[in-house]
């Protein structure tokens, strides 16, 4: 008999427990993070990036770029934040 009421108060106790475990709907729906990529390139010194070279770049660093082409590097440049010292 008494294993029987336990039981049932434990039982009564998890569907309580499981109720808090729901998410409210407003929160899930609101949660939008931005996407973040880090690209650390180590087969490359600084200077060796084509875009320290360009207007916007070139200024921030107190190095000349060396003198390569590099289109794809140079547009993610333009539209990413680069750091200068990590």
């Amino acid at each position: 008999m008494i294993n029987k009421s336990v039981n049932l108060l434990m039982g009564g106790l998890t569907l309580f427990a499981a109720q808090g475990c729901k998410a409210p709907k407003q929160v899930a729906e609101q949660a939008e993070h931005p996407n973040i990529i880090y690209v650390f390139p180590d087969q490359y010194r600084n200077q060796a990036m084509g875009f320290w070279n360009q207007e916007g770049f070139r200024d921030k660093v107190n190095f000349r770029g060396d003198p390569v082409h590099t289109p794809n590097i140079d547009t993610f440049a333009r539209e990413s934040m680069v750091l200068t010292s990590a």
